[in-house]
């Protein structure tokens, strides 16, 4: 039978261990979650341009948006599935009746 003497006994904080030992992975995990919430912020359509058109597209549960000149340029985006075009003050309306 083997036996084995000296061994270390099992820490008892072993979330302090883990935080200490992958504090760089951690500091960049949340520096990542920062950077994807101050892009994704960027990309809201907040600010409507009431004389600008808003092209809506939905792909696999979310929604990007597109910003045109003019209707017709907005009405060439439409050939593609699942793609909405409203102007600017249609969009700001709807989005002004859904809020609370």
């Amino acid at each position: 039978m083997l036996r084995v003497h000296y061994l270390r006994p099992e820490p008892k904080r072993i979330l302090g261990i883990t935080l200490r030992d992958n504090w760089a992975l951690l500091a960049g995990l949340l520096l990542w979650a920062v950077a994807m919430f101050f892009l994704v912020s960027l990309e809201q359509p907040s600010d409507v341009a009431l004389d600008r058109w808003i092209g809506v597209r939905a792909v696999e549960g979310g929604l990007f948006y597109a910003r045109f000149d003019d209707e017709q340029a907005c009405l060439l985006g439409m050939a593609e599935e699942s793609f909405v075009c409203a102007s600017g003050r249609e969009f700001a309306n709807e989005r002004d009746a859904e809020s609370p």
